[in-house]
């Protein structure tokens, strides 16, 4: 009788640790290819609507699949709404995904007609915060050895939308002591500083707006010292895709950005011939 016991025993352990190796396994990241079914332009943003195999409550994830790109590695669904995934539902989806940083060119030289490659897949047991945006390396791999990327078309409305404000500013009348954009910068630029305060997440520590510069400056961590320059240009595409998003909504063009560390060493900057913020080398 004992030795039935002891039996039973050993056989309810078994079957323990057998349903604690399956909730681990049940557990780990799995990815699912997608089809697009339509795209469509939302102000700046493509709307992408598609099927998938992957079940309800998957995340939907968009990345360029071009290490050329700005934005490789970096989850382009976060810059259309930085606060939730998108979620699949009854085998469908749809999302929001940002133009910017899905191709090589930089903002000013989006035009009409310019396709940009990108991974669109769902994602199951997925845990990370959807900011900041990066995706694993681990992912990416999967994604590029398991699904061809989707191709996008940047449509004219999209390129007006991005263009509209600025163009309005250069319409202004210059008989006018001050520029209307001027005017947006000083009335505009307490909203416009709170909304990229809003949108940090963490990212960096803070971002405080300069009207009478129009300069953005984001104030970062003490360890961005030590990091690299490819981990510290990631975190700069965010902070500059962030500003830059928003300057057409608060009527304020030509930006400055400058990025620093909490003592006040500036560690990048754009400049008047060019609008991507660049490491400044020590």
């Amino acid at each position: 009788m004992k030795k039935i016991s002891i039996l039973i025993g050993i056989s309810f352990l078994s079957l323990l640790v057998g349903c604690g190796n399956q909730a681990t396994k049940n557990d780990t990241e799995k990815v699912y290819n997608t089809k697009v079914t339509k795209v469509s332009a939302n102000g700046s943003y493509w709307h992408v609507q598609g099927t998938t195999n992957a079940p309800s409550g998957a995340k939907i994830i968009v990345t360029p699949s071009s290490s050329n790109a700005s934005n490789y590695g970096l989850n382009q669904t976060a810059y259309a709404d930085s606060t939730r995934y998108s979620i699949v539902k009854n085998n469908k989806f749809s999302t929001n995904v940002a133009t910017i940083g899905s191709n090589k060119y930089s903002y000013n030289n989006f035009k009409a007609g310019q396709k940009s490659k990108l991974y669109i897949f769902a994602i199951t047991n997925y845990h990370k915060k959807i900011t900041p945006p990066t995706i694993s390396q681990k992912i990416i791999t999967e994604v590029a050895s398991s699904f061809s990327p989707k191709i996008l078309t940047t449509y004219t409305s999209q390129i007006n939308y991005l263009n509209s404000k600025k163009i309005e500013s250069s319409n202004s009348s210059s008989s006018s002591s001050i520029s209307s954009s001027e005017q947006s910068s000083v009335s505009n630029g307490p909203s416009y500083e709170n909304k990229l305060n809003k949108l940090n997440k963490g990212t960096a520590e803070y971002a405080t707006y300069d009207s009478s510069t129009n300069t953005v400056t984001w104030t970062g961590y003490d360890d961005w010292s030590n990091w690299s320059n490819e981990d510290l240009e990631r975190t700069l595409n965010i902070l500059q895709s962030i500003t830059m998003r928003q300057e057409a909504k608060y009527g304020i063009t030509n930006i400055r950005i400058v990025v620093q560390l909490p003592d006040g060493t500036v560690i990048a900057k754009n400049t008047d011939n060019n609008e991507d913020l660049q490491i400044i080398s020590n």
